[in-house]
């Protein structure tokens, strides 16, 4: 018995469109827990770790209040706690518990408040924990403010804020 040989059969080249739709992807199971359950967990984990670094990482990390300083007239140092911050305007980071805050300025009067600060922690990175002070400085030395002013404005004559300074203090 002879076989008789078979002429092979030429397919038609089938478009890339349907080769793809007849392509199928299947996860296998991992550590023996089944695809659906697994990519749930793992898509509940990242959900939840961009909600935490979202609403609760910041206020964990900074544990403060942001203070922003404005005095009149501006350029008086602050210190918190004896530790040199800025000078006005300026606004920092003040760390959670009862901190004193010290304004100074040569020729006015020391300004110094101690008050307890609170570290807020829920959603501080679109709600930013700010207090503001706001100071009006006294003059201690009227005639050494205009003497300071002078000799400024004599070491400085190209600079009139100097001036505007010292009258604005003086008056």
């Amino acid at each position: 018995m002879a076989k008789k040989k078979r002429k092979p059969v030429r397919r038609k080249p089938q478009p890339a469109e349907t080769q793809a739709d007849q392509s199928e992807v299947r996860l296998r199971p991992f550590l023996g827990v089944s695809p659906g359950l697994y990519l749930t967990i793992l898509y509940t984990l990242v959900i939840v770790f961009i909600l935490f670094m979202l609403l609760f990482f910041k206020g964990l990390r900074d544990k403060g209040e942001y203070l922003r300083v404005t005095t009149f007239p501006p350029g008086a140092s602050v210190r918190v706690d004896g530790r040199y911050v800025g000078t006005t305007p300026c606004e920092t980071l003040v760390k959670q518990g009862t901190r004193t805050v010290a304004v100074t300025k040569p020729h006015y009067a020391p300004y110094s408040l101690e008050d307890e600060f609170k570290a807020p922690i829920f959603a501080t990175l679109f709600v930013r924990p700010r207090r503001d002070l706001k100071i009006e400085l006294q003059i201690a030395e009227a005639s050494a403010l205009v003497k300071s002013g002078v000799e400024d404005f004599a070491a400085n004559p190209h600079i009139p804020e100097i001036l505007m300074e010292t009258v604005l203090g003086a008056a």
